[in-house]
């Protein structure tokens, strides 16, 4: 049974605890007892009892982290209006690397030195900076309700240096978890078609969702995808033109884990991507119509240091996915082909023949070199 000052939490039976609490008391004067039975884990069990505290006794010097959270900061996000990617974002940082650290403490307490011994012991520089932006919202809560008088996660916080970016590689184990983390978002599907494709970033953004269908080939599913174009940036805004030689003109295979969501994504009409300028029926799709390259990229890095997810350049993307296929033992000429690069050996034009039977047999070689390395991701759905 855990006790606090306040009330009690015991154990019922495997993924159930009871909660009682103090409720007051009686017109005789005698103290009231209140309980309810919580499904789940103890440290839900906690922040249900941590939640009914504040709800009663309100906010007070004594309040912990676990206590703030419950009672003030989660329901915050809902009033706020906060987006869900940014409240699960809130909550990932919250369950594994703040409340391990930090749940049982108490809020008023805390010093801008202690602040910074925490933050530097989260290895990822781009987590660091996940858990010091929601921190800081919490002293900011806390500030509002009096439980304290200034903010000690401030600017003079020192936090670890970010890696130059261009130089992160996307690795083959990392995938299940990086798409994970990048559903959902704006960027997603010609992430997909990049890291999934090895689409060079000007065709992966010039993508309409016309150019990706289904392919079905002896039990598993497939995104055809056809690459006829490329956005650039250019001194005036943005332009469409075409790919960047004869060989780039190709059909690209992805596999799964990605295919399926690219298809998903890739319902209706209109860019993979769109900026959002208005388009009168009938219209054909024009540069202005897509994403620009440069707000993408500039605006796909902000969110990840936002998140706390390594930023992963596009260019690295399709580089990743070369050297995934690399691991997997897919042959240089049909990965060169892939990629839309010239080949002109022999293998290479034989190959190019029979692009799509090619292209099918490196997508399942990927597919299963991922599954291998990441046997909890859902290949196939």
């Amino acid at each position: 049974m855990s006790r606090s000052n306040f009330g009690t939490i015991q154990y019922v039976s495997k993924g159930k605890y009871r909660v009682w609490w103090e409720d007051g008391r009686s017109t005789t004067g005698k103290r009231k007892r209140a309980s309810k039975v919580v499904n789940g884990t103890m440290d839900d069990a906690e922040l249900y009892l941590a939640k009914i505290r504040v709800g009663l006794v309100g906010c007070t010097e004594d309040m912990t982290y676990d206590e703030l959270w419950a009672g003030k900061v989660q329901p915050s996000f809902e009033r706020d209006g906060l987006a869900t990617k940014t409240v699960e974002n809130y909550e990932r940082v919250w369950a594994r690397e703040l409340r391990p650290r930090i749940g049982c403490e108490l809020v008023a307490s805390t010093t801008c030195g202690r602040a910074e011994d925490v933050l530097r012991e989260i290895s990822s520089p781009w987590v660091q900076r996940s858990a010091y932006q929601l921190w800081k919202k919490m002293c900011n809560i806390a500030i509002r309700h009096k439980v304290r008088p200034d903010n000690p996660v401030d600017k003079y916080i020192k936090l670890d240096r970010l890696p130059k970016s261009g130089k992160r590689l996307l690795d083959v184990s990392e995938v299940a978890e990086w798409m994970e983390r990048i559903r959902g978002i704006k960027y997603e599907a010609v992430l997909l078609a990049e890291c999934g494709g090895g689409l060079r970033h000007e065709e992966a953004i010039a993508l309409l969702k016309d150019d990706v269908s289904r392919l079905d080939h002896r039990g598993r599913l497939y995104a055809a995808v056809n690459v006829d174009k490329a956005l650039v940036a250019t001194r005036h805004g943005r332009e469409l033109k075409e790919t960047k030689n004869g060989f780039s003109v190709r059909e690209g295979i992805v596999g799964e884990p990605f295919a399926s969501r690219l298809l998903e994504l890739a319902e209706g009409e209109g860019p993979l991507c769109p900026s959002g300028e208005p388009r009168e029926p009938g219209e054909p799709w024009e540069a202005r119509h897509y994403s620009s390259p440069i707000s993408f990229t500039n605006n796909y890095r902000r969110w990840c240091e936002r998140s706390g997810v390594e930023y992963v350049t596009p260019g690295s993307l399709r580089k990743s996915w070369s050297i995934m296929h690399g691991e997997a033992g897919s042959p240089d000429s049909l990965v060169s082909l892939a990629m839309g690069h010239s080949d002109g050996t022999t293998r290479g034009r034989n190959y190019q023949r029979a692009t799509r039977r090619g292209m099918v047999m490196i997508a399942d070689l990927l597919t299963d070199l991922i599954t291998v390395e990441t046997p909890s991701a859902h290949i196939g759905t």
